[in-house]
């Protein structure tokens, strides 16, 4: 209903570790996804450093990216 409307869909990726593996995120329909890289890959917050974080936009909002920006061939 709200893509069918315009709108673009976000969604909270971090808590997505239960999924990693199982899922492909562009799979879930979201126009934007942020990943909490940090809590998946390496220590949480307080833990030597700021946490890190993965934008992931569907082709619609793929110009708006800044550069430089990792891509996928397929």
């Amino acid at each position: 209903m709200v893509k069918d409307a315009g709108g673009v869909l976000y969604g909270d990726g971090a808590n997505l570790n239960a999924l990693l593996g199982r899922i492909k995120p562009g799979d879930l329909g979201f126009d934007i996804l942020h990943s909490n890289l940090h809590k998946t890959f390496t220590q949480p917050h307080g833990g030597g450093g700021p946490g890190a974080g993965a934008i992931m936009v569907s082709e619609k909002l793929s110009q708006y990216l800044p550069s430089p920006m990792s891509k996928i061939e397929k």
